[in-house]
């Protein structure tokens, strides 16, 4: 029978490996050989992210969450077309 209230620590091996086949050590690897920094602004990550292609689902890196966000919307032509359009609008 699954737990009603897993703690914090089993919900992120969990959601790790199930979404991205990664285990904790793996990911802390990670961070280590970025210097503890996010992947892109080299900032201290305050909401790391697992940073990973949509199309392959290969893991890339770590991101803080900003800069996560913003490389989706650089991945995705159609929302470059339209934030483009909106900032020219909004001159």
């Amino acid at each position: 029978m699954p737990m009603k209230n897993p703690p914090a620590a089993y919900r992120r091996k969990w959601n790790l490996y199930t979404r991205y086949r990664l285990r904790p050590e793996q990911v802390d690897a990670m961070r280590d050989a970025q210097g503890g920094v996010c992947g892109i602004c080299k900032e201290a990550m305050k909401r790391e992210r697992v940073d990973h292609c949509h199309t392959t689902n290969r893991v890339r890196g770590l991101l803080c969450h900003r800069c996560n966000v913003v490389l989706h919307g650089l991945e995705n032509p159609e929302y470059m077309t339209a934030a483009t359009a909106y900032l020219e609008r909004h001159k």
